[in-house]
């Protein structure tokens, strides 16, 4: 969910008083033609002492109310937002990858209901990187906002259950 709204008030041109990417490549996002690093996480803990809170807040330039409706279509999740029209024109960069960092040694964890010696495989390695988009929102020909937003996904190990039973 906070990625489909992430998209809609990033294509608006709001701006974002907090945003926060996930800390691993999320491929799935990516589906329907999206470029990497165009995503969004939230993590609100059940427990007040958790010590880390992630939140998506997004600010209303306008001097109108802004309208935020998320619907689903079948597996699809759709955010439309409406209000005042802003005269925003949105220009997104593709993305510029740097800082490619390889996955570490496979890991594995004991499971006593597996056969002894069985390995099932839980998670794919992959590479971790940083992807930078820049977005230039414009007014009148005038440049309202210029940003980067920077994504930094850490690389993942292979990790495997290992039978003990």
């Amino acid at each position: 969910v906070s990625t489909t709204v992430y998209r809609a008030a990033l294509l608006a041109g709001l701006p974002f008083d907090e945003w926060h990417p996930h800390s691993v490549r999320v491929s799935f996002y990516e589906l329907d033609g999206w470029p990497v690093g165009m995503d969004a996480t939230v993590f609100q803990p059940e427990t007040p002492d958790a010590g880390i809170t992630l939140d998506l807040v997004i600010s209303n330039p306008t001097d109108s109310w802004i309208l935020l409706q998320v619907t689903t279509d079948g597996d699809q999740l759709h955010a439309d937002l409406y209000g005042a029209d802003t005269g925003y024109t949105v220009q997104i960069s593709d993305p510029v990858i740097s800082d490619d960092t390889t996955p570490g040694p496979a890991l594995e964890k004991d499971d006593p209901e597996l056969p002894k010696g069985e390995r099932q495989q839980t998670q794919t390695a992959q590479d971790g990187f940083t992807t930078t988009l820049t977005r230039t929102v414009t007014l009148d020909g005038e440049v309202v906002l210029d940003e980067q937003f920077i994504s930094v996904y850490n690389p993942v190990s292979d990790a495997f259950m290992v039978g003990t039973g």
